[in-house]
């Protein structure tokens, strides 16, 4: 602010100053648009680096500006005092104010460094294994140096763990930063379609009905306030009915008849179809509780959770399922496929590298505990403390060798593995369902 209030005081002082917090406040209203605009962006909840960076370059204007406000609230609080008095009502509401603002920065400033930390949790957690490698090559070259006056060739060895542990590290750190810069947004989208393409394969299988039809219910029964999971024991119990009924059994053929089917009606049907014509049958029926029993014998306890559905048409049925392919909300059988696939690749991936680490650390840990037992050794003054030293520090760096191919073919050959499934899923031998 270009004012000198300073030399304006009373009434006219005041003045001034309400007039410059007005053209603050009206930057905050167009700050607050920016904020918003961010916030259609992404979901409220979202956490990911994009979003948090958004966020936070309009809370650094925000800030700014409410310091500025803060400044003004000052001035105009020590001028109201010297021309007013400090209990005079006027710098009472000065005081408010300041109080006020002081607090919302508070407030800016908490969600700013809460935003920043979680940034700096995201980026420390693609430097751990690179840390860890050498934090790992700079404990054996401190064993190294200890015992340098039992064998100087021990140094050497040490120096070249370090070596290794630091390429490593820079290896894992470039790989992991290529990798969040490259292909974050892409890999998250795919985890939460896969995860969502997953749930519907199994939970379709389970109630006993395709993925495609699975999912126009699921519409239809969503737009009843209804959950259309809760129809896995109605299904079951149709099965039972249609079952029963093409064995013979008289009350299971009354059961179809009292909604004006026939067991030839159903009989050579999919689930799907079986399904969409009972509905539609008791559709058909008027409400009361000659339909409720009738639901209740052929869909089980299903049925009262669905009555808001049996109270719709079969036309206005049909209509929902339809908008659901208009509009483009169904994943198709073989995207539902493809989804539960990868599912089943992330796990493979992670049970293989699981498995990988405990394999490395277990193959590692006879030569760190020779390091250790020649620390303890020469904190004690024992002689051979030099020697379990050195055949420590050999084996592990041995391993090392060993296992830094073994783990670049495990990995290859879990990518090619993940690359199969995405590429067959189409296949549905390839996939066990």
């Amino acid at each position: 602010m270009s004012e000198n209030f300073g030399l304006k005081i009373g009434l006219e002082g005041e003045k001034e100053f309400k007039k410059s917090l007005a053209e603050i406040n009206n930057s905050f209203k167009v700050l607050g648009s920016e904020m918003k605009l961010v916030d259609s962006q992404f979901d409220k909840n979202d956490k990911s680096a994009e979003a948090l960076t958004a966020r936070n370059q309009v809370l650094n204007k925000e800030i700014d500006q409410q310091k500025q406000k803060i400044e003004t609230l000052r001035s105009a609080l020590a001028n109201a005092a010297e021309s007013f008095g400090e209990n005079d009502r006027r710098t009472q509401s000065w005081q408010i104010q300041l109080n006020n603002a002081q607090a919302a920065l508070n407030g800016m400033e908490r969600e700013l460094n809460s935003n920043n930390a979680a940034l700096s949790n995201a980026d420390n957690g693609f430097d751990e294994a690179g840390d860890e490698a050498k934090n790992f090559s700079n404990s054996v070259k401190k064993a190294a140096d200890t015992s340098t006056d039992a064998d100087g060739k021990l140094s050497r060895l040490g120096d070249t763990a370090k070596k290794i542990g630091a390429a490593l590290g820079a290896a894992a750190a470039a790989v992991g930063t290529a990798c969040v810069a490259a292909g974050k947004k892409l890999w998250d989208m795919a985890n939460e379609v896969g995860a969502a393409g997953d749930q519907i394969d199994k939970t379709s299988q389970k109630i006993g009905i395709s993925a495609e039809s699975y999912q126009k219910w699921g519409y239809v029964f969503e737009r009843c306030g209804a959950d259309v999971d809760n129809l896995q024991s109605g299904m079951k119990k149709l099965s039972t009915v249609i079952t029963d009924a093409a064995a013979g059994s008289d009350s299971a053929t009354e059961k179809l008849a009292a909604v004006g089917l026939s067991i030839e009606d159903l009989n050579g049907k999919s689930q799907d179809e079986q399904l969409s014509i009972v509905i539609a049958a008791l559709q058909g029926m008027e409400a009361g509780a000659e339909r409720t029993a009738a639901a209740n014998d052929l869909l089980g306890k299903s049925a009262t959770d669905m009555a808001a559905v049996l109270n719709m048409s079969a036309e206005e049925t049909e209509r929902l399922k339809q908008e659901v392919e208009d509009y483009g909300m169904i994943m198709s059988n073989e995207a539902v496929a493809a989804s539960a696939a990868f599912e089943d690749s992330l796990t493979t991936l992670s049970h293989t590298a699981g498995g990988l680490k405990n394999r490395m650390v277990g193959e590692l840990l006879p030569g760190i505990t020779q390091i250790t037992d020649g620390l303890a050794d020469l904190l004690a003054g024992n002689d051979n403390a030099a020697d379990e030293l050195k055949n420590g520090v050999s084996s592990v760096i041995d391993a090392i060798k060993t296992l830094i191919p073994q783990a670049a073919k495990l990995v290859f050959f879990s990518q090619n593995a993940v690359n199969y499934d995405r590429c067959h899923t189409g296949d549905k031998s390839t996939h066990k369902r």
